[in-house]
């Protein structure tokens, strides 16, 4: 059932001051309201067991159930279309898969995290190729996340080999970065990948930060660090990334969103440990469509909350 509640804001978001020497310049108020949301706990249409990734594109949703081992299809309305797959080993079934991107052919490239690999598949949920690794021997371990980039190539996010890959349009691979540790460049569990402004945005889970690369993966600069306090992270997860170029972090462990210049100035934050609208219980992705609406996986909750962003003058 879709719960209504328009007009009525939530929470009104961090004021931007005025810029100090080395701040972005441009920055200005930022509200957002719930709208509605979608979905329960359940196996029946529409329904989640245990939804992880989120992917928006040409007004459709697609919701990777994890526990469901399947994609449901809805409207942006929240209305349900139909579901791909279920579990399995052969081409088109899924082991907890966690994201997918669709690409510019229109296919779903799908992160098939428990089979080790990505499927690529057609509107009907049809398989015409799996990648599982890259070179001749070297293979995915518990691929996340898939981010199709503007500049005409995708990234894969290993989170087993704490590695950022990158393939060209016709996939092939083309190189990768990273590498388990602590220091700069390095993951630990790497969850979720954007591209923008040239550069590689990467969730770095379980170093409690987000780091950043040029497009060739050259280290730039990182942001976060573990806590509770604004633009600190507990296991931040998805990414997204707005028209504006803010750049917006599911912070699972806090309970909430927060949302970030590209050059990693924190701007906003939103929602609170809770079960109550504009609340959340472990956030796992988040997509913003042109329209500034802003779709949350509430995974705790079973659900998917809406949001509608507002730049303030």
């Amino acid at each position: 059932m879709i719960k209504l509640l328009s007009s009525v804001f939530l929470v009104l978001l961090l004021v931007v001051p005025s810029m100090s020497k080395g701040q972005e310049k441009g920055k200005r108020a930022v509200r957002v309201h719930y709208l509605f949301s979608f979905g329960k706990e359940g196996q029946g249409p529409g329904e989640f067991v245990g939804p992880f990734g989120i992917h928006w594109a040409e007004g459709l949703l697609y919701v990777i159930d994890d526990l469901g081992h399947s994609i449901s299809i809805f409207g942006e309305d929240g209305s349900f279309k139909k579901r791909l797959g279920h579990k399995g080993q052969a081409p088109g079934q899924f082991a907890f898969p966690d994201s997918l991107a669709k690409g510019p052919e229109g296919l779903l490239y799908v992160a098939d995290t428990g089979n080790n690999r990505v499927q690529i598949l057609d509107d009907s949920g049809r398989c015409l190729k799996i990648i599982k690794g890259w070179g001749l021997w070297r293979r995915f371990k518990n691929p996340r996340d898939i981010f199709w980039s503007e500049a005409g190539h995708f990234l894969v996010v290993d989170w087993g080999n704490h590695r950022i890959h990158v393939f060209s349009s016709q996939k092939e691979y083309l190189f990768g970065f990273g590498g388990r540790g602590q220091q700069e460049g390095q993951f630990h569990n790497p969850i979720a990948v954007v591209e923008a402004g040239g550069k590689i945005y990467v969730s770095d889970f379980k170093n409690h930060r987000i780091q950043v690369f040029d497009s060739q993966g050259g280290f730039l600069f990182t942001f976060g660090g573990r806590g509770l306090a604004k633009g600190k992270f507990n296991h931040p997860s998805g990414l997204a990334v707005d028209s504006q170029g803010r750049l917006y972090v599911a912070d699972w462990g806090n309970h909430r969103v927060q949302i970030f210049s590209l050059g990693g100035q924190f701007l906003a934050s939103f929602g609170g440990k809770g079960k109550d609208r504009g609340l959340f219980i472990r956030p796992t992705d988040l997509a913003v469509d042109p329209r500034g609406r802003i779709y949350v996986v509430d995974s705790g909750n079973h659900r998917i909350q809406v949001f509608q962003l507002e730049d303030g003058s």
